[in-house]
């Protein structure tokens, strides 16, 4: 850890002295150079293949194929069509960029559906004039290009019947609604649930439809196997989620506990711009390496990002190629916290990978276990620099943040994939079912809350790409394998981040891991050890005896007798810490704090008469709460004209008051008699001192004492209030 640490001092050091934070970045030599087409967003524009002009076209190139002296010509042609394809893949793909940048915007929702349709029937048409130019004489012009099983593929394809071309289009319609109904404002969890549910319920019939087309019994089995090339099964992640639930939800938990104590830092509630966020980075990017380096510039000097909020933008993060000029496109929606920059920084880690792509690669091809991994690895690579950031305590609260966050990953997409393999194994279930469904199985995962049921709807990949956010929890698991490797010896562990992401894109997720002589996170067991590794070298459960009990109070500890009642009066805002992170339990309350947290507790009403009293002060924190409490004869002066709202409150005044807020009636005549100081009980104190001790809402400070004219602390205003509710 010194090593660690001297590392982050010498970096800052050379953040310092360069004035600018630019300097000979860290040479490395991962990645092999790709063609970029150097085309800066603002210059791209929306324009479509015309089908009739393409359909004409691959005719023409059918023609020509039943002759081999044209196979240049008919090879040209071919990589023509190729080209378009990957054409309209960039247009479909900007035009998603362009909705989700303003979600309002009816012309950009329309452009999309239209680009996701034409790139659909350019790639069937694509698809079956392979197959014919592969029965040609001209066949050949695929040799060496396509494997045996591409080769059968494109041989023994169908076209698709018309219903199936109506089913995909309206999956396509039903994307767009399912983002125009997520740009409005609700007024509750359950309003947007009845909103949205219907557009997922048509989806998972049209889903399902695909998977039986396709030669699957279950939707589950068909998107794991064909659209994301997994080398794991649904009943491998169902595995992964009871382990997830076992060993990794309790070190969350107590994470979660950690960074809840760390919460009122000023450092986590930062607003960041886009650009500042990406200047913030700049530095430590190079440290890393001059190839993360050379995308990061490559992205900020053609404009392909957007970061931010507002004007309708589309609350969600992803990174997107634009396949023809070879250039990734970063997206990240902020939310005004720290985590922006932690959010930002993992949408960069993809578009590193992507920029280092092979343009020539299938990209479809990639796993997306793996294609995560390098975004949420990158996440936990840049907590090194937080403390040189923030200064170091800041920077390990905001470093214990991003681990969280990255735990809950792992355990939130177990949850959602638990879920929708319960949903899709389903015949024709109800919105109310799956929302139950949904509340049931988030209550194995602790959450319990009334509307936790509605809110499944807010994960848009459940809308857009059922069973695709396992990939989070599985790379979130990866990605905290590599950086334990890196908690060893830092740049050693970048090396192996650098090596992992240029890995080849069609290695599988277990097949990669065990490139770099690792262990699949999917291993049995691998979360289990995994846990107990950051249990301790984090040394999680060193730090959670020492944590406040209660918000962020570090002088109340689990262990103290008051506990419980400042959790009470605290979480139901009757009373506030004298500071963010002290609540002073010894401290003595004042007439004025008592009668305001009576007020609070019995909800009274504002615009009471003044009460005469010539110390309370006009538009005092404590006024409306004296006069409310003198006109409903609960408290009296010290005398006519004053309150004492500074002085110490006794503990027969405090029952007094307490007995006055209830009516005043029901006093126990006989119940101080057991207390050897109850002769010292004022007369006009004794039926209110006998009421509280026989309610049991005040009881002695000893065995044998009442200590009426003692004072009364915070801790026990908290106790006494908690007390007081029950009745």
């Amino acid at each position: 850890m010194i090593k660690r640490w001297l590392a982050v001092l010498l970096v800052l050091t050379l953040v310092v002295s360069s004035g600018t934070g630019v300097y000979a970045a860290r040479d490395t030599d991962y990645f092999t150079e790709q063609y970029h087409g150097d085309v800066a967003y603002e210059d791209m524009a929306y324009e479509p293949v015309d089908m009739d002009e393409e359909r004409d076209y691959m005719d023409r190139i059918r023609e020509a194929a039943q002759d081999e002296a044209n196979i240049r010509a008919v090879n040209k042609g071919a990589q023509n069509i190729v080209s378009d394809v990957s054409w309209m893949a960039t247009m479909r793909e900007l035009c998603y960029v362009k909705m989700c940048r303003n979600t309002r915007d009816a012309s950009a929702r329309e452009d999309y559906q239209e680009a996701s349709r034409i790139l659909k029937e350019l790639f069937e048409e694509y698809t079956l004039l392979t197959g014919d130019l592969l029965r040609s004489p001209c066949g050949s012009i695929y040799d060496g290009e396509l494997s045996e099983e591409d080769r059968e593929y494109y041989l023994n394809y169908e076209a698709r019947s018309e219903e199936e071309i109506a089913d995909t289009n309206r999956l396509t319609e039903l994307e767009a609604d399912f983002w125009e109904a997520d740009g409005k404002v609700y007024s509750s969890a359950k309003e947007e649930n009845a909103a949205k549910g219907p557009i997922f319920l048509e989806m998972l019939k049209l889903r399902r439809d695909q998977a039986k087309d396709a030669g699957y019994g279950r939707y589950a089995d068909y998107a794991y196997e064909e659209l994301y090339l997994r080398d794991y099964t649904p009943e491998d992640a169902a595995v992964f989620a009871r382990e997830a639930r076992e060993y990794v939800l309790p070190l969350f938990n107590d994470v979660t506990r950690i960074c809840r104590a760390e919460r009122y830092r000023d450092v986590l509630s930062m607003i960041y711009s886009g650009d500042a966020m990406l200047d913030m980075m700049l530095p430590w990017v190079e440290v890393l390496s001059d190839e993360l380096a050379e995308s990061f510039a490559y992205m900020r000097d053609y404009g392909l990002y957007a970061i931010g909020s507002g004007g309708g933008m589309s609350n969600q993060g992803y990174t997107i190629m634009l396949p023809t000029y070879h250039e990734p496109f970063l997206y990240n929606y902020t939310n005004g916290n720290i985590l922006d920059l932690s959010a930002t920084i993992h949408e960069f880690g993809h578009f590193n990978d992507m920029y280092w792509s092979d343009p020539d690669g299938d990209m479809s091809e990639t796993n997306l276990d793996i294609a995560e991994v390098p975004s949420q690895a990158l996440e936990l690579l840049f907590t090194e620099y937080y403390p040189a950031l923030f200064g170091e305590d800041d920077g390990k609260a905001v470093s214990m943040e991003v681990l969280r966050s990255i735990l809950w990953s792992v355990v939130d997409a177990a949850r959602q994939d638990e879920f929708l393999q319960w949903v899709f194994d389903q015949r024709n279930p109800s919105l109310q079912e799956i929302n139950e469904a949904y509340g049931r199985i988030s209550a194995r995962y602790g959450y319990d809350d009334e509307d936790e049921k509605y809110l499944w709807v807010e994960y848009s990949h459940s809308f857009e790409s059922p069973f695709y956010y396992i990939s989070y929890g599985t790379s979130a698991a990866g990605a905290l394998e590599l950086w334990a490797r890196s908690r060893e010896e830092y740049l050693s562990g970048v090396n192996d981040y650098l090596r992992f992401t240029a890995l080849d894109e069609g290695m599988g997720f277990k097949e990669s891991f065990e490139a770099l002589g690792m262990d699949s996170p999917l291993d049995r067991g691998a979360l289990k050890e995994m846990a107990e590794y950051l249990r301790e070298e984090l040394e999680i459960d060193r730090l959670l005896p020492e944590l406040p009990a209660v918000g962020y109070f570090k002088d109340v500890k689990e262990r103290d007798w008051y506990r419980d009642a400042v959790a009470y009066v605290f979480e139901n805002d009757l009373m506030n810490g004298l500071s963010r992170t002290v609540f002073a339990p010894n401290g003595e309350m004042t007439r004025a704090q008592l009668v305001t947290i009576l007020y609070r507790f019995e909800d009274g009403e504002d615009g009471a008469a003044p009460a005469g009293f010539s110390d309370v002060e006009a538009g005092s924190w404590y006024e409306d709460a004296v006069n409310w409490a003198a006109e409903n004869g609960i408290v009296n002066g010290l005398s006519r004209t004053r309150f004492g709202p500074g002085e110490k409150v006794t503990r027969e005044q405090m029952a007094a008051i307490l007995y006055r807020s209830r009516g005043g009636a029901g006093a126990d005549g006989e119940a101080i008699e057991a207390y050897a100081d109850a002769g010292e009980v004022s007369a006009w104190a004794l039926d209110a001192m006998n009421w509280c001790i026989g309610k049991g809402i005040i009881t002695g400070t000893s065995a044998d004492r009442l200590s009426p004219a003692g004072t009364t602390t915070r801790a026990q205003a908290a106790t006494i209030l908690m007390r007081l509710k029950d009745l």
